[in-house]
């Protein structure tokens, strides 16, 4: 009896196809997911750490005291409190996230007549989302070397993204061209093609479903932005 081939994490940037045919009959997530929100919380608490400890950074935890004079230790104690803050906020946010957008890509799917379920549809989105990992970890680099200098409300902002060759004063416009970024937009591709395959429909369909999600997040990411302005 032949034993059913495993999806692999790595082969999703070589060969997508071939592990989205693995996911379909063998979709397993745990693996991909785990790797994937601890990588990613690593890199991004990583970054944080690494913007804290500039004077950009420091300046702006500064700012959140309305000026009052602090001594180092409380800066430093600032400094860890943010980024421990920020790593458990990812801990638990970034599954939930994948979570609810799966929910959404299972329930349009099942709209097309897709007969994908829950556990496939998962498994599709947790090693597409591996791609994300690659983003975050060009932030660091660019961040570490000084090639990229973001904010700590940039965080989220890639240097491989439009919002960080477009300079404007709209924090709607720069929340809008964040969402224009390589790693995302392969991540995106990804998805169309995993729910296409995996779901057992045309590309179109599989690609209508992956656009309305990601339009979704677009919208919610303008939408915080706004919230962020009033």
């Amino acid at each position: 009896m032949q034993t059913e081939k495993k999806p692999s994490i790595l082969g999703m940037i070589m060969s997508p196809g071939e592990q989205f045919a693995r996911i379909k009959e063998n979709p397993r997530f745990w693996g991909a997911l785990i790797t994937v929100t601890l990588l990613n919380t690593l890199l991004i608490t990583l970054s944080m750490f690494l913007i804290v400890g500039t004077p950009e950074g420091q300046e702006e935890m500064m700012s959140q005291v309305n000026g009052q004079e602090v001594s180092d230790a409380m800066l430093e104690g600032m400094k860890w409190m943010m980024v421990g803050v920020g790593a458990l906020g990812m801990l638990f946010v970034y599954p939930i996230v994948i979570l609810l957008t799966t929910l959404l890509h299972w329930f349009l799917m099942r709209m097309v007549n897709s007969d994908i379920t829950y556990r496939q549809t998962l498994s599709v989105n947790s090693y597409a989302m591996v791609i994300s990992l690659l983003g975050s970890t060009l932030l660091v680099v660019t961040i570490a070397t000084g090639i990229y200098q973001p904010l700590l409300d940039e965080i989220s902002t890639y240097p491989t993204s439009l919002a960080s060759m477009v300079e404007t004063e709209s924090a709607v416009v720069g929340a809008l061209l964040s969402t224009i970024e390589i790693f995302t937009i392969w991540q995106l591709i990804l998805t169309a093609m995993g729910l296409s395959i995996v779901g057992s429909v045309s590309r179109g369909k599989g690609w209508t479903v992956a656009l309305v999600v990601f339009s979704l997040g677009v919208l919610l990411n303008v939408v915080g932005a706004m919230i962020g302005m009033a």
